[in-house]
């Protein structure tokens, strides 16, 4: 378990604890906690197997944070966690990712309304009970609609520095080996959107089969989806897809950059190329003879000259 996974606990704690309306000051050591342990340069793991005494003295880690510690270390998951999760539905929490709607603002319409899901929520919105509750208000309602719509539009993504951390991480246990020549992430997390569906990699490798061997191996894949010579999906444990592609040396530019580009921006692309007598595609750039139709490539090594 990374320490990422663990602050993500600590946070989790923190949240259900608030909605509880506990005491401020574990609310505090928790998020602290939390916090300190995402900063931290090294792994908790790496620190736990050197020495367990060190946990304490990370700061924000007393004796019965450091406790919890080890037990996410030495079993992957925290009992008290656990337990807390079993006050709420399941996605209850995630409702707290919505714009405008604070542990305070959903405890309130948890008490007063009964909601217990994002549905819900929409709905009593849609019906004018939000706006009937003392604090709230018309305008409040508004927002949290907007806030569901752009929340439903975003589902299913991660944050982007999250999927930059786990892309840097199987790149850099794929380049272990050697055996890959060229090898780069793609699509929306090289365009660096805010957040990420999934996670493409391009590769140029010496042997196709040893470069998929090794990637559906990677240790925290929870899930091979799919596995092929040229084409393989792992999913991960934190429930992101990984899509692997090994493509020949010689396409590598176009192939990026079709993998690369939006939907609206490889149509636009397309359309600019065919306007000047062209065919783009991620095989490369052809030249189209008008007469004949027939194509001769003009560039497709380097993202650079298709441009």
């Amino acid at each position: 378990m990374e320490n990422r996974e663990i602050a993500k606990i600590f946070s989790q704690i923190a949240d259900i604890l608030e909605l509880k309306d506990e005491n401020v000051f574990r609310i505090r050591a928790y998020r602290t906690a939390s916090e300190n342990i995402l900063n931290l340069s090294r792994e908790l793991r790496d620190i736990y197997e050197k020495d367990p005494a060190e946990l304490s003295d990370i700061p924000g880690i007393g004796k019965d944070l450091k406790e919890k510690v080890i037990e996410l270390l030495r079993t992957g998951g925290l009992g008290y966690h656990k337990d807390l999760l079993k006050e709420f539905p399941p996605g209850f929490l995630d409702m707290l990712n919505i714009l405008g709607l604070g542990h305070k603002k959903l405890r309130k319409l948890r008490d007063r309304l009964g909601i217990e899901s994002l549905d819900d929520l929409e709905k009593a919105c849609i019906k004018g009970q939000v706006e009937e509750i003392e604090g709230m208000g018309l305008r409040t309602q508004e927002r949290l609609l907007e806030a569901i719509e752009y929340h439903k539009e975003e589902a299913g993504r991660m944050l982007l520095p999250d999927v930059a951390h786990d892309a840097g991480a199987i790149i850099a246990y794929l380049k272990k080996t050697g055996n890959f020549r060229k090898i780069q992430e793609a699509g929306s997390l090289r365009r660096g959107r805010e957040t990420v569906g999934d996670i493409d990699i391009l590769a140029v490798a010496a042997d196709g089969k040893k470069a998929m061997d090794r990637f559906v191996s990677y240790p925290d894949a929870r899930d091979v989806l799919a596995k092929g010579p040229t084409k393989s999906s792992i999913l991960l444990g934190s429930g992101t897809r990984v899509d692997l592609c090994v493509i020949d040396k010689s396409c590598f530019g176009s192939a990026l950059l079709y993998f690369t580009g939006s939907k609206a921006h490889n149509i636009k692309l397309r359309k600019i190329a065919k306007n000047k007598g062209y065919k783009v595609s991620e095989y490369g750039i052809f030249q189209v003879d008008p007469v004949s139709g027939k194509e001769k490539i003009v560039a497709a090594a380097e993202e650079k000259d298709i441009y």
